[in-house]
């Protein structure tokens, strides 16, 4: 998923890519996500990517598809502005 224009942790990032790595669910139907943020951006022409960082996000799964309601938890937490 790119994710553009947004603020995380006081920093504003004009362009992303976030990717999950890895989705589980516990018996309470925690869910956790392991997923890696990379920074976009552009050297002249050339679209370069920066450093990746590896983050988790815990959620409430509902039973559906697990990948989409983990990008749905994502971009809700990240559009949230006290994040």
């Amino acid at each position: 998923m790119i994710k553009e224009n947004f603020v995380f942790e006081g920093a504003t990032i004009a362009k992303a890519e976030i990717l999950i790595e890895k989705c589980w669910v516990d018996a309470n139907n925690k869910a956790t996500t392991l997923h890696t943020v990379q920074t976009v951006y552009m050297v002249g022409e050339e679209e370069k990517r920066g450093k990746k960082h590896g983050y988790n996000h815990d959620f409430d799964y509902t039973g559906g598809d697990i990948f989409t309601e983990a990008f749905a938890s994502l971009n809700a937490y990240l559009a949230d502005p006290t994040t």
